[in-house]
C-alpha cells in the first residue's frame, strides 16, 4: 500500500472520530486518536447516537457497523454497541474499551467505583457477578456501570422507550 493511500485512509478515519465526537473543525495537524474525547449523557446521548434514532440513522450517522447480531450493530472499534428496542429505535448503548470518551462528571473506562459512586452516589442497586465483576445499576440517569476489579470496564446507557 502506498503512503498516500495510507494518509488517505488515516485521514478518513480521524475524521470519522471527530464527526462521532460531534467536532465541527477538522483535527489539527499530528492529533493522536487518543486525545478525542465523545461526550457521554447517560439517557440522552453517546456522541451522535441519541434518544430516538434509529438504527438506519446510527449507520448514516457512524458507517457500517463491524458486526450485526440480531439487529444488535456492534462497532468494535469505536467500543460501541447499538441495541435496539421497538421498531429498531436505539435503546441501549453498551460502551467497553477502546472508547474514547466519558459522561461530564468525569466517567471513562478505568474509572474507580469510588469514582463513580462519588459522581452519582449510591447506586438504586449492585449486582455481583463472578468474581472481581459486579454491576452497579442506577435509575436516574439511566445507566449501567460493570466493574471489574473495582475499575469500569462497560457502561450501558439505556434511552427511553419512545410511543412506538
Amino acid at each position: 500500500m502506498n503512503t498516500r493511500r495510507v494518509s488517505a485512509i488515516l485521514n478518513t478515519f480521524l475524521t470519522a472520530i471527530v464527526f462521532l465526537a460531534g467536532c465541527s473543525k477538522q483535527p489539527a495537524q499530528g492529533v493522536r486518536v487518543t486525545e478525542v474525547i465523545v461526550a457521554i449523557k447517560p439517557g440522552v446521548y453517546v456522541g451522535q447516537v441519541h434518544s430516538g434514532m434509529t438504527l438506519q440513522q446510527v449507520i448514516a450517522a457512524l458507517g457500517q457497523p463491524d458486526d450485526t447480531n440480531n439487529s444488535v450493530l456492534d462497532y468494535v472499534k469505536l467500543g460501541l454497541q447499538i441495541i435496539p428496542g421497538k421498531g429498531d429505535i436505539v435503546h441501549i448503548v453498551g460502551i467497553g474499551y477502546p472508547f474514547l470518551g466519558g459522561t461530564k462528571e468525569g466517567i471513562f473506562i478505568g474509572s474507580s467505583r469510588n469514582s463513580v459512586i462519588q459522581a452519582y452516589g449510591e447506586p438504586t442497586s449492585v449486582v455481583q457477578l463472578k468474581p472481581g465483576y459486579e454491576v452497579l445499576k442506577y435509575k436516574t440517569p439511566a445507566v449501567n456501570f460493570q466493574l471489574h476489579d473495582g475499575k469500569v470496564d462497560w457502561l450501558a446507557t439505556l434511552f427511553p422507550i419512545t410511543g412506538q
